[in-house]
């Protein structure tokens, strides 16, 4: 599984797309360039760089807006740059606890994004790039699998138009994606303005760590060292950790059976 790629050729397959990548939304073909850019380098200029970049923009609004839904429900599940190691950081997952660790993190967010959720309790919404979501992300939104996307500035989980905080007012919102110290921590700051603290959780076994600077990027269960290693620039309390477990749990589909096993994830 180890590669010099930035990005990881299997992931299509993995998300049942048959193609190699990185851009595995056909429909943003025309920009694969642009796209390949992005991201596979941390100082690719922002969007509203040049005509090109502006226009980049306007296109992955077009289609957000095309297909993104009311956020609704009263609950939110907000994954920050969810597939950013497997489409920018790739390069630093090799053989061992990192490849397993990222293995363990996607097969908890596929069961989130397509078991039985009662959606009327709870939106799946993603913070992306619009790199990440015109190679990836975008597919998630056509099918339904993602409610809505925020665009985020490049390599940072700010939101690029500051105002779609707003949309989060009066939400109970579940923090997940990566990485912790950083994107994670971003979105999580710019949330606090508009959610009060006691309505904003962590998802502590959804989150990752930087690949490029560890082995082991998965979050340990152990609520003591979770505390302290999502905490830099983010206060978390005991209180406010929950698990993919749990959260699986709590917003179950009353239409499916108790007995219901996912096919996918609900390791931990």
């Amino acid at each position: 599984m180890a590669s010099k790629r930035y990005y990881s050729p299997e992931f299509g397959l993995r998300m049942g797309v048959n193609n190699s990548g990185p851009v595995f939304n056909e429909g943003f073909s025309k920009w694969n360039q642009v796209i390949e850019k992005g991201l596979g380098s941390f100082a690719f200029p922002d969007y509203t760089w040049g005509h090109e970049g502006r226009a980049f923009l306007k296109d992955c609004l077009a289609h957000r807006d095309s297909f993104a839904k009311p956020l609704d429900a009263p609950n939110v599940v907000v994954l920050v740059h969810p597939f950013y190691t497997w489409l920018s950081n790739f390069n630093y997952i090799h053989e061992g606890s990192s490849e397993k660790d990222l293995d363990t993190y996607t097969q908890r967010l596929l069961s989130l994004l397509r078991g039985p959720i009662n959606r009327r309790e709870l939106d799946i919404v993603a913070f992306e790039t619009t790199y990440h979501y015109s190679a990836f992300s975008s597919r998630l939104l056509e099918q339904g699998e993602l409610d809505a996307v925020f665009f985020t500035e490049n390599d940072r989980g700010e939101l690029l138009d500051r105002k779609d905080a707003k949309r989060f007012k009066g939400k109970r919102i579940y923090l997940a994606g990566g990485y912790n110290d950083r994107c994670l921590c971003k979105s999580g700051e710019r949330l606090k303005t508009i959610v009060d603290e006691s309505n904003l959780f962590v998802v502590s076994d959804l989150v990752v760590r930087a690949p490029y600077e560890r082995d082991d990027i998965l979050i340990p269960s152990d609520k003591g060292k979770a505390i302290e290693i999502l905490s830099p620039g983010f206060k978390v309390t005991p209180e406010r950790l929950v698990t993919h477990r749990t959260l699986m749990q709590a917003f179950r589909s009353p239409e499916e059976p108790k007995q219901v096993q996912l096919e996918l994830g609900l390791k931990s």
